[in-house]
C-alpha cells in the first residue's frame, strides 16, 4: 500500500489516498516535521472513509504553513507524502441527521470538542456517523468521575492514572471501569479488548477494539495517555 495523496482541513485530522484498502491500526502511520524540528505527534485513532481512503486523528495539532511527512513506518519501500497545513477552512454546514444520513442517523451528531478545531465562525467542528462513537468513546476514557451530571460514575480519568508508575492492578482496575462504562452505549455490542502499550518515547497509550452494533464491525478506539 502507498500513500497517494494526503491533506488537512483540520489541525488534529489528517486524510490520505491510499493504492490500496489502508490500515485502521493507528500505530501504523507517522507524522513527522519535515525539516526534522521537534514534532510529539501521534496518530491516536485511524477508520476508513472510503475503499482506498483512511482519516487520522492526532494527539497534538498541526503548526500553519510547517511541512510534515506521513508514512507509514513498517514498509520500508512505501513512499511518504508530504503536505502542509494552511490553517482550518471554514467546513460546510452540516445538516441535521435525517434518512438520507444513515450514518448519522445510527451513530449520531455532536461536538467535536476534543480536537480543539474551530469553524471559521468560531464554533465547534460538528462530527457525526462513526466518529461520534469514537469521541464519545474517547471522552468517556479521559474525564473525570463527576463531570457529567446525568452519569456521575462514568469517567476513565486515563491522564490521571497513566502519569506515574501504574501497577499491574491499577491498570487492570481501569480496563475494568471502561469496559463497564463503554459497554452502556447502546452502539457498543462488546468491548473485545482494552491494552495499555508504552511507545519508544515512553508515552502510555490506550489501544483498545470494540464491535459496534450497528454493523458488527470491530473497530479501534486508540487514547494516548502521558509520560510515566
Amino acid at each position: 500500500m502507498q500513500i497517494i495523496a494526503a491533506r488537512s482541513a483540520q489541525p488534529r485530522r489528517i486524510t490520505l489516498s491510499t493504492s490500496a484498502t489502508p490500515s485502521t491500526t493507528a500505530t501504523d502511520y507517522a507524522v513527522e516535521r519535515a525539516d526534522g524540528g521537534y514534532s510529539p505527534i501521534g496518530v491516536s485513532l485511524a477508520w476508513l472513509v472510503g475503499a482506498k481512503s483512511v482519516e487520522l486523528a492526532l494527539s497534538n495539532p498541526l503548526l500553519e504553513g510547517i511541512t510534515y511527512t506521513v508514512s507509514i513506518p513498517s514498509d520500508v519501500d512505501a513512499p511518504s507524502f508530504n503536505l502542509v497545513y494552511y490553517g482550518q477552512a471554514d467546513p460546510a454546514p452540516i445538516a441535521p441527521a435525517n434518512d438520507e444520513d444513515p450514518a448519522a442517523e445510527a451513530y449520531g451528531v455532536s461536538i467535536d470538542w476534543l480536537s480543539g478545531g474551530l469553524t471559521g465562525g468560531g464554533d465547534l467542528v460538528e462530527v457525526r456517523g462513526r466518529q461520534c462513537l469514537l469521541d464519545d468513546l474517547m471522552s468517556i476514557a479521559v474525564m473525570e468521575p463527576g463531570e457529567l451530571f446525568h452519569r456521575p460514575d462514568d469517567g476513565g480519568s486515563l491522564p490521571q492514572n497513566v502519569n506515574g508508575p501504574a501497577t499491574p492492578q491499577q491498570l487492570g482496575q481501569i480496563r475494568s471501569r471502561l469496559k463497564r462504562q463503554w459497554a452502556k452505549d447502546s452502539r457498543v455490542k462488546s468491548v473485545d479488548s482494552v491494552d495499555f502499550v508504552v511507545d519508544q518515547g515512553g508515552q502510555i497509550q490506550m489501544r483498545s477494539k470494540i464491535t459496534e452494533s450497528v454493523t458488527g464491525e470491530q473497530i479501534m478506539a486508540n487514547v494516548p495517555g502521558s509520560n510515566g
